[in-house]
């Protein structure tokens, strides 16, 4: 005969998370990104327009631009699983992006605490 355990682990116990790599991996290109391509927006404010491709940040998300003047998409960061790549792609020479980070797009702390005032006063 076997003897029974006393102690039975509960169901809602929390298991403890093991990491399989100590650093968590940075986000992975997709093929076909390359400055210059033209994207089809497949979601959002901006659904299907096209759009240019610039560059991937460092947060993993791609700089686009429409450019605003031709199809009013302003230079924006978007989620490149929301972006459908085509094989057409244009020059851009001279056009350097690369002082255009995700810090760039970053609110200032003025603007977040101000507060507008209520109609009732």
């Amino acid at each position: 005969m076997v003897k029974k355990a006393k102690w039975y682990p509960a169901d809602d116990e929390k298991k403890h998370f093991k990491r399989k790599s100590k650093k968590p991996e940075g986000p992975r290109d997709r093929a076909g990104f390359e400055p210059g391509a033209i994207c089809i927006v497949l979601a959002g404010r901006f659904q299907g327009r096209r759009v240019i491709f610039l560059r991937m940040l460092a947060s993993g998300l791609a700089l686009v631009t429409g450019p605003y003047k031709i199809n009013g998409v302003p230079l924006r960061r978007m989620n490149p699983v929301y972006l459908l790549v085509t094989k057409t792609k244009i020059d851009l020479p001279g056009h350097e992006y690369r002082e255009v980070e995700d810090a760039f797009f970053a609110k200032a702390k003025d603007c977040l605490l101000y507060t507008s005032p209520s109609p009732r006063d």
